[in-house]
């Protein structure tokens, strides 16, 4: 993957959707085209390695196994901070939030924050980034998740995961900045995020990998 640049990746993967579309259409080996088209959508270079229990025997997805297409997209992490920056990169995801709490009450008006939705918003950003990143490292998601994510949920996460495949030290902070999200959307509701459960299968599925 790294010997390509990211233009010429995507643009590969657009010319293989274009073909295994012309192909699922023409129904010369349904299975297989399903299996290329979908692996195209995901950007993945090598389609075997989606199990082939994501294709139907008509060549669509099996929606037993993939989210459905997403509606309105309650998530977004379009760039991983630095390590040292990740303290300041947390603090700023819930500023606004946290911002007009505090006027509202300078002037008597009592309002919770809704820091902890903007948080909620940028660890499933994250962890997407994070799922694209394995998926393209043939790894086994399923660990991280029993459902694979729609292509849809995903593409505007590429970047971000070329990135991590590109810079050892883009995965790293990514890993640092999910769990710095948690810890901080732990101690604002009491609970624990999914995204803690998320980071400890990918962890496990980087050390398997090292």
């Amino acid at each position: 993957m790294s010997r390509r640049s990211f233009g010429d990746h995507i643009a590969a993967m657009e010319a293989r959707r274009v073909e295994a579309s012309r192909c699922l259409d023409a129904g010369e080996n349904r299975p297989r085209d399903g299996r290329v088209l979908l692996a195209s959508q995901y950007g993945l270079w090598d389609h075997l390695w989606l199990p082939a229990r994501l294709i139907l025997s008509t060549g669509h997805p099996n929606r037993r196994h993939i989210d459905a297409a997403p509606g309105r997209q309650f998530h977004d992490c379009m760039q991983i901070p630095a390590i040292e920056d990740i303290p300041a990169a947390v603090q700023r995801v819930t500023a606004a939030s946290d911002n007009r709490a505090a006027r509202l009450g300078a002037l008597g008006i009592s309002i919770e924050s809704k820091g902890h939705k903007a948080l909620h918003s940028r660890i499933r950003g994250v962890m997407r980034a994070l799922w694209l990143y394995h998926l393209w490292a043939g790894d086994d998601v399923s660990q991280l998740r029993p459902r694979y994510y729609h292509p849809d949920d995903v593409r505007k996460y590429r970047p971000v995961a070329w990135a991590m495949h590109s810079d050892g030290t883009t995965l790293a902070d990514a890993l640092v900045y999910l769990d710095a999200l948690c810890i901080e959307y732990a101690a604002r509701t009491q609970k624990s995020h999914a995204g803690e459960a998320f980071l400890t299968a990918a962890r496990r599925l980087i050390e398997v990998a090292a």
